[in-house]
């Protein structure tokens, strides 16, 4: 029986585009002299960060960790403010929480960041539990910050856990953690990669994303 659900946090309960593609285009600038306008770095947002730096720029781990220290100069002040939820998310998680579900946040995003958006959005206390990776480089990948959210939680049987997110990454950690997994549409990725991804199911919205889960 399913009695947990995952969130990823961007693109899946809160919009953060504006945030994390102007720190990224600021990073870039000030850290190397590259020239790179917000609107064409959205594939910064899902995957750990360090590692797309180094996919997209051929960075070395040195230059990738120096821009994100750069980034996060920026995003710890400023970056993490620019964000809105996603239209109805958070009313489907209180009516899935009602409902007996038990909530958690595994996203690579750092933790610190995360509780601090929440918290602003006043729906910490939705979440069990906000898993997240560390500024120090460790548990940054998805199937690390998933299988950390399953220990805070004393799961053993993954077969209890949807796990719901907007890109691949978020399909790929759920499946192989053992989960079930379900796809949203509205975020930064499409339907097709979610389909690629392997997708149990796939939403285009809050309530049908509520819907899946309350008959």
């Amino acid at each position: 029986m399913q009695k947990y659900i995952f969130f990823d946090l961007d693109g899946t309960l809160l919009n953060t585009r504006e945030g994390i593609t102007t720190g990224i285009s600021m990073a870039l600038k000030k850290g190397f002299g590259i020239e790179e306008k917000p609107e064409n770095l959205c594939h910064f947002i899902g995957p750990p960060l360090k590692r797309q730096f180094m996919e997209s720029y051929g960075f070395t781990e040195e230059q990738a960790l120096y821009a994100l220290k750069v980034y996060r100069q920026y995003y710890s002040t400023t970056g993490l403010y620019l964000n809105v939820p996603y239209d109805g998310i958070f009313k489907t998680a209180e009516r899935l929480k009602n409902s007996g579900y038990i909530l958690a946040v595994a996203t690579s995003k750092p933790t610190v960041y995360s509780l601090q958006m929440l918290e602003k959005h006043g729906v910490l206390s939705l979440f069990q539990v906000v898993s997240g990776c560390n500024l120090d480089g460790t548990r940054e990948t998805k199937i690390e910050v998933i299988r950390h959210a399953m220990e805070k939680l004393d799961i053993c049987d993954p077969k209890q856990v949807v796990m719901v997110g907007d890109r691949k990454f978020d399909i790929w950690g759920g499946k192989e953690a053992g989960m079930t997994t379900v796809g949203v549409t509205y975020g930064f990725g499409s339907r097709e990669e979610l389909e690629k991804a392997g997708a149990d199911f796939i939403c285009s919205d809050a309530t049908e994303l509520s819907g899946y889960f309350i008959k």
